[in-house]
């Protein structure tokens, strides 16, 4: 037997003031929230890591197969009641900023060779860092209403 697995991309969850994550079992799917600890500077207290895993063992490529289908479909419905379960999408949008060294395909050593001359140059540089923040706040773990 092996484990068919998917997860949620992590997010930031707010310690809900009740209950624990939800369990279930859907067309032979087990669908479960997972909530860790994670502390980090510009969180606020009971912070969370938070994702939504969906498995099923399977013993045959066959049942591998359904269980992928099966697990398709579900969440393309969490995809869609997501929203109105926890108030924002499962998957936010986020923009940033990235530097690029190379055009797409291509790979550089300019980063690289940068650090080295602005070492060479015994000046006092920085580097600019930004950081994308984003959680939820929520009455209890969203999967129970989605």
């Amino acid at each position: 037997m092996a484990l068919i697995a998917f997860s949620s991309t992590p997010q930031i969850l707010v310690a809900p003031a009740a209950g624990d994550p939800y369990n279930t079992e859907i067309d032979g799917l087990t669908v479960r929230e997972v909530a860790e600890p994670v502390e980090a500077d510009g969180l606020p207290d009971g912070a969370l890591r938070y994702w939504v895993a969906i498995e099923k063992e399977v013993g045959s490529v066959e049942e591998a197969l359904e269980a992928r289908q099966w697990a398709d479909a579900l969440i393309q419905d969490l995809e869609r009641a997501w929203a109105y379960a926890a108030g924002l999408p499962l998957r936010p949008v986020r923009t940033y900023l990235e530097v690029r060294y190379a055009p797409e395909g291509w790979t550089s050593n300019v980063e690289e060779v940068g650090n080295e001359i602005r070492a060479q140059e015994q000046r006092i540089t920085g580097t600019l860092r930004i950081v994308s923040r984003h959680w939820m706040h929520a009455p209890q773990f969203p999967l129970l209403c989605a």
